[in-house]
This record gives structure tokens, sequence and C-alpha cells, in this order.
């Protein structure tokens, strides 16, 4: 449950950038527009990052110095980096280009305890990373990210860990599966991908993948194949596939082992057809060391669902191929046997169970095995219940099942205090920029901070408690996001077929009126 009002230790992401100026201008930023890229440089101070850390950081277990803007451009970000150091966070990491990578700042990096730092990396090749990367050279980032890969190695230190970001679009769609390989070479353990999201004006819609969706899907399943096949680099994060072409990856068996026997196989066409099931169903399994293995994650505890919503996360593999999560409700009538009605199949995610990759590291469709079910009550058969047994089965290629575990979900009919949150950015992360003004995230474009740590000195707790702070969170708890919540880009990897996504995001909007506000505080 999320507390819509409070604050806890060790609650928050935290984000913070620390400069507002960027070395590149890359064809899908927003530093590409002039008022952007030539903006006045600020750059926050070891002092003002220690007196919005002593605040924050408190409330923190993760810190990310870095969002919208290049962190290396800072004269102060080594010292900044130490500072961060000594509030001893379970992540400390930071986006960059790896231009202005030194020697020097990969030596503080490493002795600062830095877990993570992810590699705006759009190309696999010379010729198409400079096109996107304009102002970059390919030669010498590569050789920068060589560089901290080997000095991390040389002192025996597994952090940080270093990752590629990838923003997909028609120009690198084609060397999407190199990724792989660069990453083995440079020693990036991590690649993360994100579709594009065209700014108005930069003349990138061209670009979008949701143009040629069977070729983005081909491509996709290449890179993920790759990635199956590499004993160092995961996907942290990837779109799911368009449903505009089916994806069938058969990397292992096409049929059952020889030694299995149809009891083994077991499918009851009628009751598949009608889905109802009874409980043995669930009990013909196949043996054991050929069924696929997973869990269901989320909710972590049986759930109290206050708008009649709730949503299941899980992850199932195997070393064929996971074909199916059937879920099912266990359902008791008055004078009848129970038995198991089938209300839906979950959706495998791409890329987002990195730590599964890691723990099954030769299986096939590895870094497919994350999956999501959600079930909304209302208007369906089940209205009328107040408690619900949610059952998961995994199913693989060979028709093999594994009872992934159960769910007990209670429904109330009272209006909405702790619901279903179609996103928790609100409640478990804060953004604050280089002038101190704090946002719910980089994502975030409300008309105004919701405060400022700097200039009006605000205490954190003040800002994270007042009306429009507590507005906002009321708001998505009660499923009434505000307009800047439609088609964040935050979500796109999972709703790759809603166009809405895909459309021009205008973000001068948002500078206009920083600018706005800056010169009349003036």
């Amino acid at each position: 449950m999320f507390d819509i009002d409070g604050l806890k230790q060790k609650q928050l992401k935290t984000l913070i950038d620390v400069s507002n100026k960027c070395n590149l201008r890359c064809r899908m930023c927003h530093f590409s527009y002039d008022k952007v890229f030539y903006r006045t440089a600020i750059f926050m101070s070891p002092t003002q990052f220690s007196e919005i850390s002593e605040q924050v950081l408190p409330y923190s277990h993760s810190l990310v110095l870095s969002a919208g803007s290049e962190p290396t451009t800072s004269p102060h970000f080594g010292e900044i980096l130490r500072i961060a150091s000594t509030f001893h966070l379970k992540e400390l990491l930071f986006l960059t280009n790896a231009t202005l990578l030194t020697e020097k700042l990969c030596q503080i990096i490493i002795d600062s305890g830095v877990t993570q730092v992810d590699i705006s990396f759009d190309g696999a090749s010379k010729k198409t990373y400079e096109h996107i990367r304009r102002g970059a050279s390919f030669d010498k980032v590569t050789k920068n990210i060589a560089m901290l890969s080997r000095m991390k190695k040389e002192q025996g230190s597994l952090t940080p860990r270093l990752q590629f970001n990838v923003t997909l679009m028609r120009s690198n769609l084609e060397e999407l599966p190199e990724f792989v390989a660069l990453a083995e070479q440079l020693g990036v353990e991590r690649i993360g991908c994100r579709h594009l999201m065209p700014y108005a004006d930069l003349d990138m819609q061209s670009e979008s993948l949701a143009h040629d969706p069977g070729s983005a899907n081909e491509y996709f399943q290449q890179f993920l194949s790759a990635a199956d096949a590499s004993k160092s680099v995961s996907v942290i994060t990837f779109p799911d596939f368009f449903e505009t072409t089916q994806i069938i990856n058969i990397t292992a068996l096409e049929s059952p082992p020889e030694n299995s026997t149809s009891d083994d196989l077991l499918v009851n066409h009628n009751e598949m057809a009608s889905g109802i099931f009874s409980p043995s169903f669930l009990g013909n399994l196949g043996p054991t060391d050929e069924r696929p293995s997973g869990d269901v994650d989320s909710p972590s505890t049986d759930f109290e669902s206050v708008n009649r919503k709730v949503t299941f996360r899980g992850w199932a593999i195997d070393q064929y191929r996971i074909t199916n999560i059937h879920v099912f409700i266990r359902v008791k009538e008055e004078g009848q046997s129970e038995y198991l009605l089938k209300v839906g199949d979950a959706k495998k995610l791409n890329g987002s169970r990195p730590d599964v990759s890691t723990n099954y590291p030769d299986y096939p469709n590895k870094n497919s095995a994350g999956w999501e079910f959600y079930f909304d009550i209302v208007g369906s058969q089940l209205a009328s219940k107040e408690t619900l047994t949610f059952a998961f089965m995994a199913e693989n290629l060979c028709g093999f099942k594994t009872f992934l575990g159960e769910k007990v979900v209670s429904f109330y009919n009272e209006e909405a205090t702790d619901p279903y949150l179609f996103c928790k950015r609100p409640f478990t992360s804060v953004y604050i920029d280089t002038n101190g003004d704090v946002y719910p995230y980089p994502d975030c474009r409300p008309d105004k901070p919701y405060g400022n740590l700097l200039e009006q000195k605000l205490p954190f707790e003040e800002v994270w408690n007042n009306t429009a702070f507590r507005k906002l969170r009321r708001e998505i708890a009660q499923n009434q996001p505000p307009k800047m919540c439609v088609n964040c880009p935050d979500f796109i990897n999972r709703n790759v077929d809603d166009d809405d996504f895909f459309e021009n995001r205008d973000v001068e909007d948002r500078y206009k009126t920083e600018f706005r506000e800056r010169k009349r505080s003036r």
C-alpha cells in the first residue's frame, strides 16, 4: 500500500540535475532547440548539492545524478560524487554521453562507489552513432567506455555496472543486434532501449518505428536472441513487440522429449474450450526437471483493492520456451465442487526482469521472462464477489506446466484511497533540477514546480506534503490523472500499439514557462 501523504526513510528514488547543459545536440533531444542548447549555464555548487542532499537523501534509497542534462559538463561533478558517496545509498548512478570521461573522473567514479553508469548510445557503427549524436566521436566514446571498464577490473571493483541506453529509431534499427556484441567488447553489462519520442519541429517523426512495425519486430527478435545467447549482457528494459506481427522464436525443441508420455502433456481440450477446469488440471504438470520455473512477485502479499482493480506481475522461464501464462480464479459455488475459471493469459514483457536473465544465463528467451496481468472486476461476471483467489500457471512449448502460485485479492466498493496505481512515480520518486525546483519525475511536466529547495529555501518535507503535491498523488490514486499524465513517455514500452504515444511532444512549453518564471522572479 502507498501512503498518499506520508514520507518515510528510504522511500524515494531521487533524481538531481547538477548541470543544465549538454555538449551534444543529438537529433532527437531537446538540446537541439537553440533556446535550450544556448541557455545560460547553471551548475549546482557542492554547497547547494549538500544543502539539498541533507534534506532529501535520508528519505532516499537511490540517487540518479542527471535526468535531462549532461552531468560531466559540471566543473563540480567529481566533488558532488564524493559528497553523494557519504550517504551510503543502495544505488548511486548517473546518465552520461561518456564524451567527457577522463582517467581522473573514472577514478573518482570508482572510489565514490558509483553503482551504475548509464551511457546514452544510439549507434553500433561509427556512421550511425555520429549521425544521431551530433558533436560526438564514436572512437573517443568507445575508448572512454573501455577505459572505465578496464580500470574497474584492474582495481577488482564490481562497480560501476555499465549500461547502454538506446533510443530506438529507423536509423539504428538494423544495427540493433550489433549492440550486444559491442557491449561485450567494451565491458558493458546491460542494455536498455526505449522508443523515440519525437519532439515538435525536430523533423524526427519519420524515424518512429511505429511506421514500420513489421521490420521493428524482426529486428527486436534478432536483438533479444543475441542478448539471450550472451553470457555477459542483460536487457534491463525493452519494448513489447508490435501486435501486427506474431513473433515466434523456437530456439529449442519443436516437439516433446522422447521419454514423455501423453499424461505428461495433459491438455483437456473440452475444458480449454469452456475455460473451466477442475483443480486436478494443475496436478498433471509433467516431469519435474522439464517444467518451467517462475513466481508471482507482485503484489508481494495478499492484496486489498479499493478501486476493484489489481495488476499481477511475475516471471517464468524454462529450457524450451514459455508459450502462455494462464490465469485462473478458484470458484466454489454452493452445493458444487470447486473449479478453476480461466480469466485470461498474462502478457509477456520484454526486458523487464534482468534479475531473472542473470540467474538463468543459459536459458533461451531469458530476456522475455517477465509477465503482467491486469484484472478489473467491474463489469465481469464476478463483480458481486468480495474476495477472489487467483492461480497462475506457466506452460512451455512442450506442453509442460508449472503452478506459479496464488494470490488472494479482497475487493471493496469504497471510494479509492489506496488503490491500484497506474503510476507510482509521485509516491516513490522526486526530481530536483539545477535551480532547486521540485517535480515528481523528469517526465512529469506540471505548469510550475511544486516548490523550491534553494531560492525559496522551503524544507523538503513541506514541499512533499504541500497542497499541489498531495492533490497530484490523490488524483492518481483515484485513477483520475491530470493532463500531464496522459501518454507519459515513461509508459511507451508497454503501449506500443497506442498511436498516441508516438505523437510529437512539444517540450518548448515547459521551457517557456521556466524562462517566464525566472524572468518574473528577477
